[in-house]
């Protein structure tokens, strides 16, 4: 993962700031996993396996400044690191049908995780701990028209690697992202009871507890007139609420799901560079998804038409405003529906931002606008040779790849 950033700051006809900076990424990663699965004759099933890996990320970022000589570079901050990451995993699963009304699945992994950092030859350890993650769905069939599910589920984020690397990437003359060799992933515990009424609407209650939940935050540097975005461990996020899932068609034309939800959101971080947060907001959510067959045979048409709208949200000492998104996709099948064209658009009103993002936390005030350039049309193609089916291949998790903004 390869980087150039030039950046010239000038005030009137003074250059203030002429800098160039050079950075490196170099990921490596490797797995070894064992599972097995058995069925017993009294119908318990069981689930288990091992698992080990192992990552190494090298990072180089060099940054040259031009005095009036050149570009020359400053050794002091010249940063040549290596994070090397080991983990290893073991996971137990059992379920079991009682009758045609009740069923149950339970899980329990156990994983050591842990990060080495070596900085210019000052190594490190970033984090060294023991995790347990509990995992449970009960389901109960009163009869097939009611149906009560409650799901209980555990899982771990890990930061980027960019993110946990002291890169300083300046945004303009008072802003600079700066990252957060500190950084731990976070935990996350969410349960949900959910009641299904004839096998069509959804009910259904959520709540979700995240310890040390981390976000891209702002805050003003002590040293110099500069706000500085970085990413920040929280003490935790809280988020609790209900929602309800209603699909509905109108004959053979309309087929369409709408979903709405309420909650409340809190964030809270006691020691955030001099200050502390403890912000909370009750937020909805009303999303919509349609399929409109157009015309069932020559041609054969359906347009998908689909949008939600929030009303706002926290992100740590962020007040987020409301947003909303509406996408579309035209889909043309012919030749005995082996072809189909698509033309789709997508964030068709450039809305799927926050409209604003205000801060009026302990006497530090900022108003943020994010310009949406997200929008995008496409066509494509797809042609399906005979009987082929895709074959499922697991996907391979990038998520800690690439830098954030």
């Amino acid at each position: 993962s390869p980087g150039f950033q030039t950046f010239v700051d000038q005030s009137h006809e003074t250059t203030v700031t002429d800098m160039q900076n050079n950075s490196k990424q170099d990921i490596s990663q490797g797995a070894l996993f064992i599972n097995h699965s058995h069925t017993f004759e009294t119908g318990w099933a069981l689930n288990y396996g091992v698992h080990g890996g192992f990552t190494s990320s090298k990072t180089y970022i060099d940054y040259l400044y031009n005095k009036g000589n050149g570009y020359e570079s400053a050794l002091d901050e010249l940063e040549n690191n290596r994070q090397k990451e080991y983990s290893g995993n073991a996971f137990l699963e059992v379920s079991k049908d009682f009758g045609s009304h009740f069923s149950a699945t339970a899980s329990l992994k156990v994983e050591y995780f842990k990060s080495d950092y070596t900085s210019n030859g000052m190594k490190s350890t970033l984090w060294n701990d023991w995790t347990l993650f509990p995992n449970a769905t009960l389901s109960y069939t009163v009869n097939p028209m009611h149906i009560i599910q409650l799901d209980i589920s555990s899982d771990k984020t890990y930061p980027s690697y960019w993110d946990v690397t002291p890169q300083e990437s300046p945004i303009n003359s008072y802003s600079v992202i700066l990252g957060n060799p500190s950084l731990k992933p976070y935990r996350s515990y969410s349960g949900q009871l959910i009641y299904i009424l004839k096998q069509k609407y959804t009910i259904l209650a959520f709540c979700d507890y995240v310890p040390d939940y981390f976000a891209q935050l702002p805050y003003q540097n002590t040293s110099e007139l500069k706000n500085v975005f970085r990413y920040e461990n929280m003490d935790y996020q809280l988020e609790f609420g209900v929602g309800v899932i209603v699909p509905f068609r109108v004959g053979e034309f309309w087929n369409s799901q709408v979903t709405l939800s309420g909650q409340r959101m809190q964030e809270k971080l006691d020691h955030f560079h001099d200050l502390s947060f403890h912000n909370e907001k009750y937020t909805g959510q009303f999303k919509m998804d349609n399929t409109f067959t157009l015309s069932k045979s020559r041609p054969n048409l359906k347009l998908d038409l689909n949008g939600y709208f929030v009303t706002g949200a926290v992100q740590g000492i962020y007040d987020l405003g409301h947003l909303y998104d509406v996408s579309s996709a035209l889909k043309w099948q012919f030749a005995d529906d082996r072809a189909t064209l698509i033309l789709k658009c997508n964030n068709i009103f450039r809305s799927n931002m926050p409209h604003t993002m205000e801060i009026n936390q302990s006497g530090q005030y900022s108003r943020l606008w994010k310009l949406d350039d997200q929008r995008c049309v496409t066509v494509s193609f797809v042609w399906k040779f005979g009987g082929y089916k895709k074959k499922q291949h697991e996907a391979v998790d990038a998520s800690r790849f690439g830098k954030s903004m």
